[in-house]
C-alpha cells in the first residue's frame, strides 16, 4: 500500500510539472508572407484574415472573466508585424500630454522579446536585457530595454518600431511593424525563434470612488502568487516559419 501511495504521489507531481511546463512553454507559429499590411489600425487588409490570433489571454490571479484580446503575427523578408484586437467598453486613455510614461497609466498592449532566459546571469553577473513595448491606441509606446532585476534604460527607443491604433465600437485595435534586421541586431532572434511574452494592462474607472482597477491580463500563465510580467515563465514563444 504504501508504494502504491508512492506511486501515486510521484505521479501526481509528474502531472503536475507536465502542467506547468505546458502553462509556461506556449508557443505561436509567426507564418511567413511577402504582403505588408496597410498600418491604419484597421485590420481589414487581406492578410490578416489569414494569419491566425493568439485568441487564450486570461488574468490568473482573479476569478472575474476578463474581455477578450486577440494578438496576430506574421513576418516577410523585412519585418515582423503584429496586431492587438481588444474589447473594452471603457477604454482609460491620457490626451493632457503625449510623454510615454503616461501610457503606464492607461489601458495598454505589451510585447516583451528577450534573447533568452531572462533570470540567468550572464558570465559577467549581468541580467539579459529584453525589449519591453507598452502601447496604447493612439500608438503611443512607453519602450525600454531592461533586465529582470530592475535595471532600466527607458531612453532607448526602437528605431523601425511603427505603430497605429483606432477606437473601435468595441474597443481599440492597435497595429504595428519592427523590423526584423533590428530584432536580429539586439539579439532577439535565435534559431527562427523569438522569446516573447504578450500581455494587456485594463484599467477601469470604480464609479463613485474615481479610482482605478488594474487588471493585469497575459497570454502565458507566469505562475506567480502576484502579477508579474517581467519574469522568464511569463514568456512563450515566436517560432518564425520561413519561406515556402
Amino acid at each position: 500500500m504504501y508504494e502504491k501511495t508512492l506511486t501515486l504521489s510521484l505521479l501526481a507531481c509528474a502531472l503536475a510539472a507536465n502542467v506547468y511546463a505546458a502553462n509556461t512553454g506556449d508557443s505561436y507559429n509567426v507564418v511567413y508572407n511577402n504582403q505588408a499590411p496597410t498600418l491604419d489600425g484597421k485590420l481589414d487588409d487581406g492578410v490578416w484574415k489569414n494569419v491566425k490570433a493568439i485568441t487564450d489571454f486570461s488574468n490568473p490571479w482573479v476569478e472575474d472573466k476578463m474581455p477578450s484580446t486577440e494578438f496576430k503575427a506574421y513576418h516577410d523578408d523585412k519585418n515582423l508585424y503584429f496586431a492587438f484586437d481588444v474589447v473594452d467598453p471603457n477604454v482609460v486613455v491620457y490626451d493632457q500630454t503625449d510623454h510615454e510614461w503616461m501610457v503606464a497609466r492607461e489601458d495598454r498592449v505589451e510585447l516583451f522579446m528577450a534573447p533568452g532566459a531572462i533570470d540567468q546571469a550572464n558570465a559577467d553577473g549581468s541580467y539579459p536585457k529584453y525589449m519591453a513595448l507598452e502601447m496604447d491606441y493612439k500608438g503611443r509606446a512607453l519602450s525600454m530595454l531592461r533586465d529582470s532585476q530592475k535595471n532600466v534604460n527607458a531612453e532607448w527607443n526602437p528605431s523601425t518600431l511603427e505603430l497605429k491604433g483606432e477606437r473601435t465600437d468595441k474597443g481599440y485595435v492597435l497595429e504595428g511593424q519592427i523590423s526584423l534586421k533590428e530584432l536580429n541586431d539586439l539579439g532577439l532572434i535565435k534559431d527562427n525563434t523569438i522569446q516573447a511574452g504578450v500581455y494587456r494592462a485594463e484599467f477601469s474607472i470604480i464609479e463613485g470612488k474615481g479610482k482605478e482597477r488594474a487588471d493585469w491580463i497575459t497570454w502565458v500563465n507566469p505562475q506567480t502568487e502576484k502579477p508579474n510580467f517581467h519574469i522568464n515563465s511569463s514568456f512563450g514563444k515566436f517560432v518564425l516559419e520561413p519561406k515556402k
